[in-house]
């Protein structure tokens, strides 16, 4: 039986020769093209992957179903070398072709073992044919559960070597040169990508990041790999097969690999540098910051806040984040925490918090922020406040040195939005609960009530601004409405007057942020009633809609040099669902790529719960 299934293959070559040879002959004797019929032969019976999950005294090997044809039997043979080649010698089983899996348990835990599968089919006359071999799959049975020392080469990437990165999978490039790219490669995400090496592993897919560097349980090749819910989040499809579950103490030792900072051999943490910048956003649901790298447009980072950075403390929920003067720190406010975070924008690590104080019988709600001109006092809204007020907070102590209690004819409540005009002499508030804005000259503090009744009325129930920003040239402020039914944008003139909006701007639903482009020509309003965002252009103030942005879109921030906007959606209860189906986790938004010059969506990033506000770290 096996010299016959061996030597098929060199019989079958040498006839293919001889058919080539006569139709050489053909042509050389005058034949025409059309005087000669071609016999294609029939398609090879194949296994395109072939995979093994080493467990503690065994190897489990694991394979897709035949292909090309019905198969007789699958002969397994076993080897101690890759290049190793099937014959009687390395024979180890006949299995059936209704089998996708073989458990062997002769083996060594340490050793190494190298598997081929030939499949055997019957040709018309009885005649049996040997079906191409698969891949090699490695085996190297292991204890995982005693490693206490992770390392990349001989924990990790075995791990991917075994059981994902093998022909037709996660390889990058298949088995005949590395110049040729395979095209029987899958992927997790629909996007390709490769396993075969730790730089590999960092490119990510089309999808985005396959591992978030510390955070274990936001990786998605965790989620995939995963089978316990109670472990972490789980993913379809589900990897290295379904059916097929990587041994517990493998995909535990993954995770404390990942939450070390999935770092090489060399102890290199991938993602340390952005020559292009970060953008830095809110997952509110989850007390977390996610950091996308602006070059690739690649989520890189989670940074703990709140409970997630202490067991100990409660539910912070950050809201707003934004990056001082200076470009070195950024800051997060949590506004059921009372607190300011602070960190650097280098190392992502957490440096101080300040407490904002409440007023008697209301706790504080820390909403927007914005800096002094040297970047050492931060202005802190406080959302709950009633009058409403501003704390002052000393960045280099994180201590708080001052309340601002805002003052009007009727005295302005609930401020949200904080911002510093552009010659950096002024502080704006939006006062929700008052529908007007506060002016603050932070030369004398004196203050000044800004209305968005353009009649000119003080005080209004019938708006709620939320946040706002300034043309480069000073002229203009756009302040948006969260009231519900709301349909309009205000703008400021401080040209014609500094005491009322000039002009309503209809965008057809609720505004949450707005942004202005760094030329001054356009404002981006998020629609969080359409899922759109509304492009004004300041020039004549028409509107242009770009469409299905995503579930509540919410911030919107540009990149220095304007070429780029990325707004977050809040994608609360997951309209807008991960690109796999997901358990075990608290779902999911998005960090929106629009690319200005066209106003077109180029990418959708998934990042952790409830998407808010964000800013541009350099």
């Amino acid at each position: 039986m096996f010299s016959h299934a061996l030597h098929k293959p060199v019989r079958e070559i040498f006839v293919r020769r001889i058919a080539r040879l006569s139709f050489v002959l053909l042509l050389l004797n005058g034949c025409k093209k059309d005087d000669v019929t071609i016999i294609q032969e029939p398609l090879r019976l194949q296994i395109t992957s072939l995979f093994a999950i080493n467990g503690n005294g065994s190897v489990t090997l694991g394979w897709t179903p035949v292909i090309n044809g019905n198969a007789s039997e699958l002969v397994l043979y076993r080897g101690t070398s890759i290049d190793f080649q099937p014959s009687a010698n390395n024979y180890y089983a006949t299995l059936r072709t209704s089998d996708t899996m073989f458990i062997d348990n002769a083996v060594t835990n340490g050793a190494f073992y190298c598997y081929r599968i030939v499949p055997v089919g019957i040709r018309s006359g009885g005649v049996r044919q040997s079906g191409l071999m698969t891949n090699v799959a490695i085996g190297r049975p292991f204890d995982y559960s005693t490693i206490t020392d992770i390392q990349y080469t001989q924990h990790i990437q075995a791990i991917f070597n075994s059981s994902c990165a093998v022909h037709g999978c996660h390889v990058g490039e298949d088995d005949v040169g590395a110049d040729k790219r395979s095209a029987l490669r899958k992927t997790l995400h629909g996007g390709q990508f490769s396993l075969k090496s730790w730089n590999d592993l960092f490119e990510g897919s089309k999808d985005g990041a396959v591992i978030i560097p510390f955070k274990a349980l936001k990786s998605d090749l965790v989620a995939h790999i995963n089978s316990d819910t109670l472990v972490a989040p789980t993913a379809e499809p589900h990897m290295p097969l379904p059916g097929f579950n990587l041994p517990m103490a493998q995909v535990q030792t993954l995770m404390r690999w990942v939450d070390m900072g999935a770092p090489n051999d060399e102890g290199a943490i991938a993602y340390t540098y952005s020559p292009q910048g970060k953008i830095v956003s809110v997952n509110a649901l989850e007390d977390l910051l996610s950091v996308v790298d602006v070059s690739r447009d690649l989520l890189i980072r989670y940074v703990d806040v709140g409970s997630s950075a202490d067991t100990n403390l409660a539910f912070g929920s950050p809201h707003h984040v934004k990056v001082d003067a200076n470009g070195r720190y950024f800051y997060a406010t949590l506004i059921i925490a009372r607190e300011l975070w602070k960190f650097s924008t280098r190392t992502y690590e957490f440096l101080g918090k300040a407490t904002i104080p409440s007023q008697p019988g209301r706790a504080a709600q820390p909403a927007d922020l914005a800096f002094s001109v040297t970047g050492d006092t931060a202005f802190v809204t406080d959302f709950n406040s009633s009058p409403g007020r501003v704390a002052m907070v000393d960045t280099r102590s994180m201590q708080t040195i001052g309340v601002i209690t805002l003052l009007g004819p009727l005295p302005p409540t609930l401020p949200h939005g904080a911002m510093l005009s552009v010659d950096r002499s002024r502080l704006f508030t939006t006062n929700s609960g008052t529908g007007n804005l506060s002016m603050i000259r932070l030369s004398d503090m004196s203050q000044s009530i800004i209305t968005l009744d353009t009649s000119g009325v003080s005080f209004t129930t019938l708006t709620s601004p939320y946040l706002c920003d300034m043309t480069p040239d000073g002229r203009y402020l756009f302040v948006t409405d969260y009231k519900v039914g709301a349909q309009n944008i205000y703008v400021v003139d401080f040209q014609r007057d500094s005491t009322k909006a000039w002009k309503a701007v209809n965008i057809g639903g609720r505004s949450v942020h707005v942004a202005i482009t760094p030329d001054g020509r356009y404002a981006y309003v998020c629609n969080f009633s359409d899922n759109s965002v509304e492009v004004i252009d300041i020039m004549n103030f028409s509107v242009t809609t770009i469409p299905d942005v995503g579930s509540q879109p919410h911030g919107v921030i540009f990149t220095p040099d304007g070429s780029k906007a990325y707004v977050t959606t809040e994608n609360l209860s997951n309209p807008n669902p991960p690109h796999h189906p997901t358990a075990g986790g608290k779902g999911i938004s998005f960090v929106v790529v629009i690319d200005v010059a066209t106003k077109t969506i180029t990418k959708r990033i998934e990042v952790g719960a409830w998407g808010q506000g964000l800013t541009f770290v350099p």
